[in-house]
């Protein structure tokens, strides 16, 4: 009809564009980043759980240690023994020196004869060399008592390895280090020159200072 308006036309609204981020990662860095973040977790995992679990104990078919050279690391491998008592295996080494025989565990404290018992297909000891997993060798029985010292003091350069062996703290081992070196490297001057032997040092030079003498008319002896 004439002079009648014309019918307006709806248009669709156009849609609007998606945001785009600042920053937006490619799909495959998204893959490779989440690939080495699951490597990295296994990894850490894996790390923890070696240093927080104990030692695989040794199996007793597998193992024959060396009571003298095994460091306290594997001798805590060893059933019943931690690290408590593998330390104190070790200080009774240094103190005492190599140990002659599986027996002479028992000095050490915390070890009993069933502990001995346990251990003994499963350690040895070496001597001069030598190996051993029993006691054929004889050996000096372990005192349960205090010794019984000198009544006077002993000169360093003649003493014998029995007289040695009454001081405190000297045993067999140290005993025939300290006959060995006299023999190799002349007499004493001093009884200080005791710490240039193997395992003996401050504490128990002092424990020997008031037992032993060096008489200057022996020293060319």
């Amino acid at each position: 009809m004439e002079g009648s308006a014309p019918t307006p036309v709806e248009v669709a609204p156009k849609p609007m564009p998606a945001k785009v981020g600042a920053w937006s990662w490619p799909r495959a860095w998204e893959f490779a980043l989440a690939f080495l973040l699951g490597i990295c977790s296994v990894i850490v995992v894996q790390s923890a759980w070696k240093l927080l679990s104990p030692p695989e104990a040794i199996a007793a078919s597998t193992i024959s240690l060396d009571l003298n050279a095994a460091d306290a690391g594997t001798l805590r491998q060893l059933p019943g023994v931690g690290p408590h008592l593998a330390a104190r295996i070790v200080d009774h080494r240094d103190k005492h020196g190599p140990f002659q025989r599986i027996d002479d565990l028992r000095a050490v404290h915390g070890i009993g004869p069933a502990t001995v018992e346990r251990l003994r297909h499963m350690v040895m000891v070496s001597y001069n060399g030598a190996e051993s997993g029993g006691d054929s060798r004889p050996m000096q029985p372990l005192r349960s008592g205090p010794k019984t010292t000198p009544g006077e003091p002993i000169d360093l350069n003649t003493a014998t390895r029995e007289q040695l062996m009454t001081l405190p703290g000297i045993g067999p081992t140290l005993a025939e280090r300290i006959l060995a070196d006299r023999e190799e490297n002349g007499a004493f001057a001093t009884v200080n020159d005791l710490t240039r032997i193997r395992g003996i040092k401050g504490k128990t030079l002092e424990k020997l200072l008031p037992f032993l003498v060096v008489r200057k008319g022996e020293r060319g002896t």
